[in-house]
């Protein structure tokens, strides 16, 4: 189907122009006397790129694009301005606003039919990157509602199942014993749901709006006591050992408390996973110049380089076989994104049967300012 151009123009003599053009290069072509008519045949119509005049009455051009752009609807079709305005100030007003090109009157029909095919073969690039992005999402979200979340759902449906049957006969030790792996299962259930919300709020930019919105002065050592404190059950239960180095520093980040707790809480998750009965995890804080830092160190089988490499792809786990525990392979891209978006960075270094040491560098702030108490005199 050959592409539908709306052309925009108060001058009868320009759109008949135009569309003679377009139409004889192979183009479909609607044409609007003015920016009313214009977003009257947009509601019967979509086109694939509008080209518009500035200079007409009722509504101008620079109208036509804001109304145009502030539609969900029809926010992504390309626009460009056909105008015979030459100055520096209208051109700089394009491209301020985000059109995608500027075409000056008198145009050659060579110079016309060069503009509309390079926009329109942009715009079909972007489709099909953003298909098969969202192509790609759901085969990740397919993958993880197949494998991650069907397992403890398996689990749980087994054990209710035998309990119903047998409840009569169970012993209380029994009873507790499954009680607790279907604690298990419900909390690896909540853990699956929780990176999946998280992974979405990433990819549609929720994430990224809620921290320029809410984030402020957060001390890194209150974030970390909380997020030690939420793992502390889980360490006790596989004998492994939380130990704090040099907490008494008074670091503050500009941060969103809830996605910072999201950074540290899961890397501290992974180091307690990945950490054999018996060992230590070091979480340490520290200062370098503007930036605040945070590492975190298990003394679990460690890492190659080339899995190093991969270790921070979305849905990659590592030696699945021997290390089932990891779970859906989602936490180490969230965080790299959610570090991204504080301004920070995140660097893994581990040696095979040595353990691993992920560090989190954040940028320095200042605390906030306490208001003055006014004192009166007695």
């Amino acid at each position: 189907m050959a592409p539908l151009i709306l052309v925009i123009d108060d001058n009868p003599d320009i759109t008949q122009i135009v569309s003679v053009i377009l139409r004889a290069q192979g183009y479909e072509t609607i044409v609007a006397g003015g920016g009313p008519e214009a977003l009257t045949l947009l509601e019967g119509r979509r086109p694939d790129l509008i080209l518009c005049d500035i200079l007409m009455p009722e509504m101008d051009g620079f109208e036509v694009f804001r109304r145009v752009r502030s539609n969900r609807r029809w926010r992504a079709i390309p626009f460009v301005f056909l105008t015979a305005l030459t100055d520096e100030k209208t051109r700089m007003s394009s491209s301020e606003l985000g059109a995608e090109a500027f075409i000056t009157k008198p145009f050659s029909r060579h110079e016309l039919l060069a503009i509309v095919a390079g926009v329109l073969r942009r715009a079909q690039e972007l489709q099909t990157d953003t298909e098969e992005e969202f192509d790609s999402f759901k085969a990740q979200l397919l993958f993880m509602i197949t494998h991650e979340l069907n397992t403890p759902l398996s689990v749980i449906r087994m054990l209710t199942d035998s309990m119903r049957s047998n409840l009569d006969q169970f012993s209380p030790e029994r009873t507790t014993e499954y009680v607790d792996l279907m604690a298990q299962s419900v909390w690896e259930l909540s853990h699956v749901v929780e990176s999946m919300l998280l992974a979405l709020q990433i990819d549609s930019g929720r994430a990224q709006k809620a921290f320029e919105t809410w984030a402020g002065p957060k001390p890194l050592r209150a974030v970390l006591d909380v997020v030690i404190t939420k793992a502390t059950a889980k360490a006790t239960a596989r004998n492994v050992a939380l130990h704090k180095v040099a907490f008494d520093a008074p670091l503050w980040v500009k941060g969103h408390e809830e996605q910072l707790q999201q950074i540290f809480g899961r890397i501290l998750d992974n180091a307690i996973n990945f950490s054999p009965a018996g060992e230590i995890v070091e979480i340490a804080m520290w200062r370098d110049g503007a930036r605040a830092g945070v590492s975190i160190r298990d003394r679990g089988p460690g890492l190659t380089a080339d899995e190093i490499k991969t270790a921070f792809e979305r849905l990659r786990q590592v030696n699945r076989a021997q290390q089932e525990q990891q779970g859906v392979g989602l936490s180490l891209n969230l965080v790299r994104s959610l570090v991204t978006i504080h301004g920070g960075e995140i660097t893994m270094e581990s040696t095979p049967g040595h353990g691993t040491t992920v560090t989190i560098a954040l940028p320095l702030t200042e605390p906030p300012v306490e208001p003055k108490r006014n004192r009166h005199r007695q």
